[in-house]
């Protein structure tokens, strides 16, 4: 999908009312039905380049699946990110590649309810702009890990997260793990609501100083910022046999097997990044695994 005045890829429904829900955007036809989630939704495998206002977006969904997709160079008349969600419970977000998008690489966002229970895992993020990351209204529980963000020049000096309280409350519990944040350039952090533990900073204003297991050397990445047009283009992303990220990961639960590039999870301990380095490492060490039991959605007051 190229060159569209809108979105690229758009699911909604005006069966919204929940938890006192009163109203929503001006697009949704009213009236307004009860709650019934979109279930069984999976986008995969698309290329949107050139949407003006959003790349992928999905509302009023429940265990949605988002993977395998590219979004390039969209989002250039909006404020919207490459990829985005909102009244959307239970989102799955892997192995997509966006780049070059005006508005940013991820929002998370709600306006009247929480968006909740989000994996963010195993992508590639090349040269988005403005921010990387958007927290925007009662989002709560976000697991962002084993992402690769990589902020070159194209960037424009982006922030690497902002933060939105909205009427329906404020972002929360997002936490980030394995995460490789490469820049050259950008602005840093509104790190309100998040925790971070066993990232990866190179470069910028990344670092997260209250990161208890962060790592900071040059992350002996192959070819950074050689990500071209096409998912088969990204091999710049994967670690040279001397990364100091091999291994220095934290085990996350239920972490789907694979990393963006198709590997097996884990060899030895988990390494940091969207790449699992396949070559010989020293055995597994008996890390603590990472668990989050999903939250419950609490209901908001009746007007």
């Amino acid at each position: 999908m190229t060159d569209v005045d809108a979105y690229g890829i758009y699911i909604s429904s005006n069966c919204i009312l929940r938890y006192g829900m009163g109203d929503l955007w001006e697009w949704v036809p009213k009236p307004y039905g009860p709650w019934t989630p979109s279930t069984e939704v999976r986008i995969s495998n698309n290329t949107v380049v050139r949407a003006a206002t959003g790349g992928i977006a999905w509302n009023v969904t429940g265990g949605a699946i988002v993977e395998h997709n590219i979004v390039q160079e969209a989002t250039y008349l909006a404020a919207n990110a490459a990829i985005w969600w909102a009244y959307a419970d239970n989102s799955v977000v892997q192995y997509n590649y966006s780049h070059d998008n005006a508005g940013g690489f991820m929002l998370y966002v709600n306006d009247t309810y929480s968006t909740i229970n989000t994996i963010v895992r195993y992508n590639i993020s090349q040269n988005d702009k403005a921010r990387i990351f958007r927290y925007s209204g009662s989002i709560d529980m976000v697991i962002n890990y084993n992402n690769t963000v990589y902020v070159g020049a194209a960037s424009g000096n982006p922030v690497m997260s902002d933060y939105f309280t909205k009427p329906s409350g404020r972002p929360k519990n997002i936490y980030n793990y394995n995460n490789l944040y490469y820049s050259v350039k950008d602005k840093g952090w509104d790190l309100r609501g998040q925790t971070f533990d066993s990232n990866a900073y190179y470069g910028g204003k990344t670092l997260v100083k209250a990161d208890a297991h962060k790592v900071t050397a040059d992350p002996r990445l192959i070819a950074p910022g050689s990500g071209g047009t096409g998912m088969d283009t990204e091999d710049g992303y994967q670690l040279q046999s001397d990364s100091p990220l091999i291994g220095a990961g934290v085990p996350m639960a239920d972490h789907g097997c694979r990393d963006y590039f198709g590997n097996p999870l884990y060899n030895g301990d988990p390494d940091i990044g969207a790449f699992e380095y396949q070559g010989l490492v020293p055995p597994a060490t008996g890390k603590t695994e990472v668990v989050h039991p999903p939250v419950q959605v609490t209901p908001m007051p009746k007007h």
